[in-house]
């Protein structure tokens, strides 16, 4: 029998994301990547990021560090930690 516990989140093909969360993805992704690679990962080198990968839309400098600031990756942060707040 194939049923799901009522706790699971289903999981999206990355596929099925609008390009908003396409870009959001890219961007923590590429920011967490430089980052455990002991490289600058700032909104600039991400930006190149994106341009070497060949991904179509590059979002602006502003807009990542944007996506940056609301997703807690600023500072050489990895995250939200609660205890900030």
């Amino acid at each position: 029998m194939n049923t799901r516990p009522e706790n699971a989140q289903a999981i999206l093909p990355f596929d099925l994301l609008t390009d908003r969360e396409k870009t959001v993805s890219y961007t923590c992704f590429f920011r967490l990547s430089l980052y455990n690679q002991e490289l600058p990962c700032g909104p600039k080198a991400i930006q190149q990021k994106f341009h070497e990968e060949g991904i179509p839309s590059v979002p602006s400098i502003s807009t990542i560090a944007r996506i940056l600031r609301l997703h807690h990756l600023t500072h050489r942060r990895t995250g939200y930690y609660k205890e900030d707040h």
